[in-house]
């Protein structure tokens, strides 16, 4: 969990951090795709859900009013599942709780208080405007592997038919109105496909061969 104090309280961003301790845990068998990458994908879900679920129907909000929370690097699509089990449990079980009764459903405290954010490939927000329209935030992991631009974001949202007011709340309205931030004055219009490099970055040979145990060894 990384706190940022901002003019009118703090911003929390949470990034599950420990992949390692869930990946021990969950197993799943599959013909399709590797365990790996499913206990990698799932691990970030699980521990989120795990955080959201806690401050949503502990009352964190309702004693902080003053913090917002964005919860990214576990994709988007599972929450709506989420906040609809979190609202059931709520309504269910209201008069055995020992805790303070919450001001209002977790589901409408996450719309006041949180966003979330998705990735480029993700269909479902496209496709539930109603539900992620003030809610949702464009990431990228653009510094990882495995990092997107904007741009596949754009046409994953335009293939859904998304109208363009709800493209913008995605791409940075949403994240600006959290971070209290102006929009840019500048905006690039041209998908930039290849990045000048300095002449120390790897060539593709080098990459390729990174990953043995003889490229670990320098020779001078």
């Amino acid at each position: 969990m990384r706190l940022w104090r901002m003019r009118k309280g703090i911003i929390v961003e949470v990034t599950p951090p420990d992949r390692a301790r869930l990946q021990s845990i969950i197993r799943v068998a599959t013909a399709v795709l590797p365990h790996t990458f499913l206990t990698n994908v799932q691990n970030f879900q699980a521990e989120a859900a795990l955080w959201v679920s806690l401050v949503l129907m502990s009352g964190f909000f309702d004693r902080h009013p003053k913090i917002n929370a964005a919860v990214f690097g576990a994709s988007s699509t599972w929450l709506s599942f989420l906040l609809d089990e979190c609202d059931k449990a709520y309504r269910l079980y209201k008069n055995e709780r020992q805790l303070p009764p919450l001001k209002c459903l977790p589901s409408e405290t996450f719309a006041q208080d949180c966003i979330t954010g998705f990735e480029g490939d993700e269909a479902p927000p496209a496709r539930l405007p109603e539900f992620y329209g003030d809610i949702l935030a464009w990431s990228s992991d653009v510094d990882r592997h495995d990092g997107d631009d904007a741009w596949r974001s754009i046409e994953t949202m335009r293939k859904y038919n998304l109208p363009v007011k709800d493209q913008a709340k995605f791409l940075g309205d949403n994240a600006r109105r959290l971070y209290k931030v102006q929009a840019p004055a500048k905006i690039i219009r041209d998908r930039v496909t290849e990045i000048e490099r300095p002449g120390w970055w790897p060539i593709e040979e080098e990459i390729r061969a990174s990953p043995s145990p003889e490229a670990a060894v320098s020779r001078g």
